[in-house]
């Protein structure tokens, strides 16, 4: 299996809208401005700030509280310097922060994932959307990616950056496993239709998307 992501999915769709070219990653490079600030591990760093700009971008008015996963050690300063440096970082559309951009962003969201589903669904080809990425059977990587960045463009009108992830779960598919499956699928001609996986696969929409993840990769090592 592989997993291509949405790189900085939301405010990319709003830097896109606003016709600017974003930042290369939205949640670096912010830096609150407090007496003897430390930079934190960059990974934490990173954590802290997409969990704040994010809420920012949902909430309908200026948040006096920070969300409930804000943890001020991981960015070494409190809620309102942080929030301040994002606004700082992201003034170009400082004006859509705590306007509750939240739900419309979404919408596109759904509608870029319903697009890429529903071509893939042509095929009859099993595809499974992981918030901003989704996975697919390895040989068609490619082909995911094309249509991943088609999506974006007949949505929201520009193109967007597109990385490979790693597996979420490598306990359910060892190094060996995935070799032996990417080859097996490269050997395949483009597109091959499958079997019934997917109607197995779709039987389980109604449970949480981690065990959805579970069977779907279940599904391809037994493919």
């Amino acid at each position: 299996m592989v997993e291509y992501d949405y790189a900085n999915l939301h405010p990319r769709i709003l830097y896109a809208e606003a016709g600017l070219i974003p930042p290369d990653d939205c949640y670096s490079d912010v830096y609150p401005k407090c007496p003897g600030w430390v930079m934190p591990d960059p990974d934490n760093m990173r954590k802290a700030v997409k969990i704040a700009l994010n809420a920012m971008l949902n909430a309908p008015a200026e948040l006096k509280r920070p969300p409930s996963a804000f943890r001020r050690k991981d960015c070494n300063c409190s809620w309102a310097e942080l929030s301040a440096a994002i606004l700082e970082r992201h003034h170009l559309i400082a004006d859509k922060f705590y306007t509750g951009q939240g739900l419309r962003l979404q919408r596109i969201d759904s509608d870029i994932a319903e697009y890429v589903m529903l071509h893939f669904a042509k095929y009859n080809m099993p595809i499974l959307p992981l918030h901003d990425s989704f996975i697919i059977r390895s040989g068609y990587e490619e082909s995911l990616e094309k249509i991943m960045q088609e999506a974006f463009h007949q949505i929201v009108g520009s193109s967007i950056e597109i990385k490979e992830k790693k597996p979420s779960h490598p306990d359910k598919m060892s190094e060996a496993e995935r070799a032996v499956w990417s080859k097996v699928q490269l050997q395949k001609d483009d597109m091959t239709p499958v079997t019934d996986d997917i109607y197995e696969l779709l039987a389980y929409m109604e449970t949480g998307h981690e065990k959805r993840l579970s069977i779907f990769l279940d599904l391809g090592s037994n493919g």
